[in-house]
C-alpha cells in the first residue's frame, strides 16, 4: 500500500496542479475538497503503477513512496481529473436515457489514458 504523507509540500503541490485542471464547461475552476482530491490521487497511484509494473516490483524512495518521473506524475494528475470527473457515473462512457445511449467503460480507468502507461517486464528468479 502506498502511504502518503498528507503535510508533505511535494505532494501538496501536486493536488494544487489537480485542483487547477478540474473545471467547469466555462473553464472554471471547480473548488473541491483537498481530502477526495488525496484519495483520488492514491487511488490513481495504485492504478498506474498496477499497470506500469504488473509484478507490483516499482522503486521506492527512502520514505517508501514510489519513484514517479515528470511524465507518470502528469498521466497520474490525469487518471485523478478523471476519477473525480466520473464520481458517481464511475464507468459510464455513455448514457441511454431519453434518446441518449449509455454504456460502461471495462478499465479502472479509460483506455485513452492506458494507452499513455508502458508496462515494464519483470522476471521472476527461481530455482530450477
Amino acid at each position: 500500500m502506498i502511504n502518503f504523507d498528507r503535510h508533505d509540500p511535494i505532494l501538496l503541490d501536486e493536488i494544487q496542479k489537480i485542483q487547477r485542471r478540474i473545471v467547469n464547461d466555462a473553464g472554471q475552476q471547480i473548488p473541491v475538497l483537498q481530502d477526495l482530491l488525496l484519495d483520488h490521487l492514491e487511488g490513481a497511484t495504485a492504478a498506474f503503477l498496477l499497470t506500469r509494473y504488473p509484478g507490483k516490483n516499482w522503486l521506492l524512495d527512502a520514505n517508501g513512496n514510489p519513484i514517479l518521473d515528470f511524465t507518470d506524475r502528469s498521466i497520474i494528475r490525469d487518471v485523478v481529473v478523471e476519477f473525480f470527473m466520473r464520481m458517481g457515473a464511475e464507468g459510464q462512457t455513455s448514457l441511454n436515457a431519453n434518446g441518449i445511449n449509455r454504456s460502461y467503460d471495462t478499465a479502472y480507468y479509460s483506455n485513452a489514458l492506458r494507452q499513455h502507461i508502458t508496462p515494464v517486464a519483470s522476471f521472476a528468479s527461481g530455482g530450477v
